[in-house]
């Protein structure tokens, strides 16, 4: 029973529920952003922030989302395709070879057929293609991250 009353203490201090505490609620999930553009990352942030997550990782590249990935443990990541460092199909890869649960949403204005075939067949989620509506975002949003 103390470690009832002390979870709860920890919940009322921190202004959260219990659940929020315990990861329970599906928007303490950790999200990860990347996108070169910098509106992109901000709008993205937004929108995922509507929704009720907080913990959301924004990122200007590929190699510096590949270097939080092991120690983050993203439950899932908004990758966009051409960044300044790489192939975000690439990027896409290793992320599923590292942890395949990882819910992979594709957000590209190269949205030709054969880069779309490439990126379902490396494990993406969806394919969202720039410019993109906050509905998009949103209703993937509602589809993947449970």
């Amino acid at each position: 029973m103390p470690d009832i009353v002390m979870l709860c203490a920890l919940a009322d201090y921190f202004q959260v529920t219990t659940d929020e505490l315990l990861c329970r609620n599906n928007k303490m999930q950790k999200v990860f952003i990347c996108d070169d553009a910098i509106f992109i990352r901000e709008t993205l942030f937004d929108i995922i922030s509507e929704k009720g997550y907080k913990n959301i990782h924004l990122f200007e590249n590929g190699k510096k989302l590949l270097a939080n990935l092991e120690a983050e443990k993203p439950n899932a990541v908004f990758l966009d395709i051409h960044l300044p460092d790489g192939n975000g199909l690439e990027i896409l890869q290793k992320i599923k070879k590292q942890n395949s649960e990882v819910v992979v949403i594709m957000i590209s204005a190269d949205d030709r057929e054969n880069t779309v075939n490439k990126a379902s067949e490396y494990g993406a989620e969806c394919f969202i293609p720039k410019p993109f509506l906050p509905e998009q975002i949103k209703q993937a949003i509602d589809k993947y991250l449970k």
